[in-house]
């Protein structure tokens, strides 16, 4: 029969990967400073973001499937619209991998990671996630829409809740797929004075006498048309560009004029060539990226943390996005002041952040004795009585001001004997100060 404590230990070596950071050879003596592997365990385990004991019945249709992790996702997109929105905006889907078997799970064939949990997601023309939706299956849900709001199917109804705190009548434009663009979300968006631009199919435009693609095959590379109607007293054009591909645009404040030219390869002729290009083509390129490029920057900075509990994934998805933001925060606020730091990339912005974090509260208190190879450090450890100041402290060149004492102390100083009147006002610790023997110098430096 195997002991309690033996369980235990084969329990912590489950995750090889987490356990390397207290690894004896390869771990990180911060890591193993601020926490031990055993309470790191426990804290991972027993994290919860609701109250199970309220959790709603599964068997009810309008039960919340993100009753588990519903606190946060209202926080975190709180905090995040607290953040003044860029006037160029975009909208489209993230996807958080996982391997776990949950029925919210979704597979995308045109995502690096197809299989996942499907997000929604506003995003500032600075790449700055301003709020996001998890796609749960209940977007229909009359609970999820408020008064005035129509219901313009799946789709069209994640566009109206991320589209709820744009400020009105300031000129703000929304960037958005073919999966959202419709005529009737053109039309609502018009009402709420947001100027809106997509790529749309071409099925979803009705009386539209756009060439089909037999016809189009004779035409130029390059070739594009415009249609404008008045649709609910809502003026909106469409444009038809043939490029690799026959696209659609749906918009309403840009149009097929002026025309640009672009350089792109033919392969017919091996060759570059000079293509004509559309107004609305440059426009929509250049800030519907904005999700693609947040989603590049979180993929390479990934939290491996394995755990059986399907909204954990979601939760460190979160933390990703959090650090992410904050990122993007401190490089805008050095653009409004004219600086810049080249060397603060992302990865040593985490990196600052994780140490800041360890530091920041009392140590891990270790079992015996400390070896150290600081004199001053080695004696306040084998003197428990005496109050020294951390190296940190001791070290630090401000505010290390001589007192006077009325009684005679023993110096403090790890190489010496003698008795001093000296103390330092922010140490409080009694140094000797003579000609032959300065300890207070050689204890500050």
């Amino acid at each position: 029969m195997k002991s309690g404590r033996h369980d235990s230990s084969l329990k912590l070596s489950t995750n090889p990967e987490r356990s390397w950071f207290w690894n004896d050879v390869y771990g990180i003596d911060l890591v193993k400073e601020t926490m031990s592997q055993r309470h790191f365990e426990k804290l991972h385990s027993s994290l919860h973001f609701n109250d199970n004991a309220k959790t709603p019945d599964h068997q009810r249709p309008d039960h919340d499937k993100l009753y588990k992790i519903r606190p946060i996702l209202d926080y975190l997109n709180q905090r995040f619209l607290s953040v003044p929105m860029s006037e160029l905006l975009s909208i489209d889907e993230q996807m958080c991998a996982t391997k776990a078997r949950h029925h919210m799970k979704m597979f995308m064939k045109d995502k690096p990671h197809k299989w996942g949990y499907k997000l929604y997601v506003l995003c500032g023309d600075m790449v700055f996630d301003h709020k996001f939706v998890i796609y749960s299956g209940q977007e229909n849900d009359p609970k999820f829409r408020r008064n005035g709001e129509p219901d313009i199917g799946d789709s069209g109804n994640v566009i109206i809740r991320l589209s709820r705190e744009i400020p009105r009548n300031q000129n703000y434009k929304l960037y958005s797929d073919r999966y959202y663009s419709s005529l009737n979300l053109s039309m609502y968006l018009f009402q709420q004075d947001i100027q809106c631009i997509g790529t749309i199919q071409r099925n979803r435009i009705l009386n539209c006498n756009f060439r089909n693609d037999q016809e189009l095959k004779k035409e130029p590379r390059g070739f594009s048309e415009e249609f404008s109607t008045n649709f609910e007293l809502v003026d909106i054009s469409t444009a038809l560009y043939k490029v690799n591909s026959n696209v659609a645009f749906l918009y309403a404040f840009v149009g097929e004029m002026p025309k640009s030219e672009v350089r792109r390869y033919d392969r017919k002729n091996k060759q570059h060539i000079m293509v004509p290009c559309p107004a609305v083509l440059f426009v929509y390129n250049s800030h519907m990226g904005n999700l693609d490029l947040l989603d590049s920057n979180i993929g390479r900075h990934n939290i491996k943390v394995r755990s059986k509990r399907w909204y954990m994934r979601l939760f460190f998805h979160l933390v990703h996005t959090i650090v992410r933001n904050a990122w993007i925060l401190y490089q805008s606020m050095l653009k409004e002041t004219d600086r810049t730091d080249p060397s603060m990339t992302q990865k040593m912005f985490r990196t600052i952040l994780a140490e800041t974090h360890c530091r920041v509260g009392p140590k891990l208190k270790k079992r015996g004795t400390l070896s150290t190879s600081d004199p001053i450090e080695t004696k306040r450890i084998k003197n428990k009585g005496s109050s020294l100041p951390t190296k940190d402290v001791r070290l630090d060149p401000l505010n290390h001001w001589l007192i006077w004492n009325a009684k005679k102390t023993t110096c403090k100083h790890p190489n010496c004997k003698g008795y001093t009147y000296v103390m330092c006002e922010k140490c409080n610790v009694n140094l000797c100060l003579n000609k032959d023997k300065n300890c207070f110098r050689s204890f500050y430096n």
